[in-house]
């Protein structure tokens, strides 16, 4: 094998991962191949204390990283551990299917529905459910986090390769207005789990896995601003935080969440999409221990969206700029980057999207 096919070959799995399941708001992957590719080498340790749909974290891998990220949001601890850990052949994969089977069935005798809030029980066929809840437990309980994210995937949509009643796939909302029950009966039947979640696991890993799987790879449910995680040899700390309240990640991610093991996912939107002044807070803390982790000579690269809301403009990246330079006086800018975006991301009531990304770039002196 060339060395171009082996590169083809790695391109086209890391793809396959980077779309593993939807998260709203995630970081565009050429931003990440680029930054990563301009600010280390291989060898070099990456932390991503902000790591969302786990975009960079795969990259860095890809790379040659050794990687550490970490969230508060155990969808994206999930998702993020499923690209990390995936298995390394789909004959592993499907024993693995196969052994989980039986714990599955005898986990399914156990649910008990009327405990399932009523908006979840909404989007499925009850014995649907029931098998869902199954598998979300033991894979869970048997910490198999790349066929829990292949599971998560699965949990909403419109096609019958999916679990749910009609929906959207990205965000979870009810499309019965589209496809009546009554027109469309196939849709609103009994959907096993386990056929769904071999088809999906033979798509992902459908050829050889070009990736060195004796990189250092860690990701944890840590905060960012108080947890003393003793990193204190990174070369590059690169992320994309919350953009203030603009996007919703927990509602948005509601019923994943549930299976993930979030019984009410409005108690953790406060810390998923903070207001303005507890977003500059965390990023005031959060400089203050990144300084501390990042080698000499290494970069901070944060990627930052603005906010436009009721006619007015957030200018994030300027919170944030602040926020480094009072916290992390060793922390110098060497570069600030804007991109426009030709696409809105997901709006909230009142916001007229994201229109621009900045990219700043510290290093420490």
């Amino acid at each position: 094998m060339t060395e171009n096919d082996n590169s083809n070959l790695k391109k086209d799995f890391v793809d396959r991962l980077h779309g593993l399941s939807p998260y709203v708001g995630r970081l565009a992957v050429h931003r990440a191949k680029i930054l990563i590719s301009q600010y280390t080498t291989a060898g070099n340790t990456l932390l991503d204390p902000f790591c969302g749909s786990g975009t960079i974290p795969l990259e860095a891998w890809k790379y040659g990283l050794n990687v550490f990220a970490s969230d508060l949001s155990p969808y994206a601890i999930a998702l993020t551990r499923a690209k990390l850990f995936p298995y390394q052949s789909v004959e592993l994969a499907l024993k693995r299917i196969d052994k989980f089977t039986a714990l599955a069935e005898r986990e399914r005798k156990l649910v008990d529905l009327r405990t399932v809030p009523m908006w979840v029980r909404d989007f499925y066929h009850p014995e649907t459910l029931r098998d869902a809840i199954a598998w979300a437990c033991v894979l869970r309980q048997q910490k198999s986090w790349f066929l829990f994210g292949c599971f998560l995937n699965l949990l909403h949509h419109q096609r019958p390769g999916f679990l749910s009643f009609p929906a959207s796939h990205a965000t979870p909302y009810l499309r019965s207005g589209k496809f009546p029950k009554n027109d469309f009966p196939e849709l609103y039947e009994y959907r096993d789990v386990r056929s769904r979640l071999i088809k999906k696991v033979n798509r992902t890993l459908s050829s050889p896995i070009p990736l060195n799987f004796d990189i250092h790879r860690n990701v944890k449910s840590v905060n960012a601003a108080t947890r003393k995680n003793g990193f204190e040899a990174i070369d590059m700390i690169f992320t994309s935080p919350p953009y203030m309240s603009g996007l919703d990640y927990a509602r948005d991610n509601r019923l994943r969440l549930w299976f993930c093991g979030v019984s009410d996912w409005t108690l953790l939107e406060q810390d998923l999409s903070p207001s303005r002044k507890p977003f500059s807070d965390l990023m005031c803390k959060c400089s203050k221990r990144w300084q501390e982790n990042l080698k000499q000579h290494g970069h901070l690269a944060i990627v930052l969206g603005d906010i436009h809301r009721d006619k007015k403009r957030i200018d994030v990246a300027k919170i944030v700029l602040e926020a480094v330079t009072s916290s992390a006086p060793r922390l110098r800018l060497i570069a600030c980057e804007d991109q426009v975006l030709p696409d809105e991301k997901r709006l909230i009531k009142g916001n007229a999207g994201t229109l621009k990304e900045t990219t700043l770039i510290f290093k420490k002196v």
